[in-house]
């Protein structure tokens, strides 16, 4: 990291090049990011039956926990690139939750638990942000199998967790979070 002006600016000349790529995926990740965001927020407000609640609360605690308002800065670029393909599932949810309401009820009552243990991993003394990241993406790889299959089953280029050897299944990535639990002590 540069310490002055002048070594920042001596940096960024020599690196000019391979930041305008960066800058332009960027923008491009931001607005889809957003777009599909704000249109997942106009079909919740479509749902407007008492029996849509549990899903629509779920729903929208998911859609914040994934996408903070400064998600640019706190999500790593590797996982940051999936939030699109992440929001297109929950769009699909949305889409077809009327007549799946049940299935979808017990669902989130399947996913609670597992939500439940990363909280507990998140505030723990011996937090490791990269061991972190990669199990709330891979819950989240999880939760577009079950609720966005046609959408989880898409090949992604350079997806940060090697589908091939963490296929996400209940059973699988259970095993991985009681593996970080017990690193810090909480299993």
């Amino acid at each position: 990291m540069p310490s002055t002006a002048d070594e920042f600016e001596t940096l960024l000349e020599n690196n000019r090049s391979k930041l305008v790529p960066i800058f332009y995926e960027t923008v491009d990740l931001f607005s889809s990011v957003i777009s599909l965001r704000f249109a997942i927020s106009r079909s919740l407000e479509e749902l407007t039956s008492v029996s849509y609640q549990p899903a629509r609360s779920h729903i929208q605690s998911w859609l914040e926990e994934l996408v903070p308002q400064d998600f640019l800065n706190c999500i790593p670029l590797n996982y940051c690139r999936l939030l699109p393909r992440y929001l297109e599932g929950i769009s699909h949810r949305v889409n077809t939750l009327p007549g799946r309401v049940l299935k979808d009820r017990e669902l989130m009552n399947a996913l609670a638990p597992l939500e439940e243990r990363l909280e507990v991993i998140k505030k723990s003394e011996l937090f490791s942000a990269d061991n972190y990241d990669f199990l709330r993406f891979y819950v989240e790889e999880y939760k577009l199998t079950i609720f966005a299959s046609n959408v989880a089953k898409r090949k992604i280029l350079n997806h940060p967790i090697d589908t091939s050897q963490f296929k996400p299944s209940l059973k699988r990535v259970d095993a991985a979070i009681k593996e970080e639990e017990k690193r810090i002590g909480v299993a």
